[in-house]
């Protein structure tokens, strides 16, 4: 008698254990639901037609000039670089364009930074703090 009371009390255990065990989870997710984590899509898009050279690095550059290491960390974007001089990038490209009303002839590089788009580093460097740290009140 005394051996099942004991398996009784411990099947209780569980059971109270795995309540406040739900009851935790569903409030984590309650609390999560209202968050949004989405990433911040950052695109940049440019010409370069030597396979082995870094097109990019120049955009990084920028990127790492405009954006301290402090205000990274505070960011979440996901950055993507695109050769429009291969075929899927370029087309992409055109997708994306279309899509913004950037008009056809724009010079190459373009940086689209969710919504808004800028051509040529100089725009770009203007307004990379600007929108992504500035507007978002970081």
């Amino acid at each position: 008698m005394r051996f099942r009371q004991k398996q009784e009390e411990s099947g209780k255990g569980w059971t109270g254990r795995l309540r406040i065990l739900w009851i935790l989870s569903m409030l984590l997710c309650f609390s999560a639901c209202g968050r949004t984590d989405e990433s911040l899509q950052v695109e940049f898009y440019y010409e370069n037609v030597c396979a082995s050279c870094e097109g990019d690095a120049d955009f990084y550059a920028l990127y790492n000039r405009c954006i301290s290491p402090e205000e990274k960390e505070g960011l979440n974007v996901e950055i993507a670089t695109y050769n429009v001089f291969t075929a899927s990038c370029k087309e992409r490209y055109a997708e994306r364009a279309g899509q913004l009303g950037i008009p056809e002839g724009t010079p190459l590089p373009v940086l689209i930074i969710g919504e808004e788009w800028f051509c040529g580093y100089e725009e770009m460097e203007e307004s990379l703090h600007r929108v992504l740290v500035e507007k978002r009140g970081l």
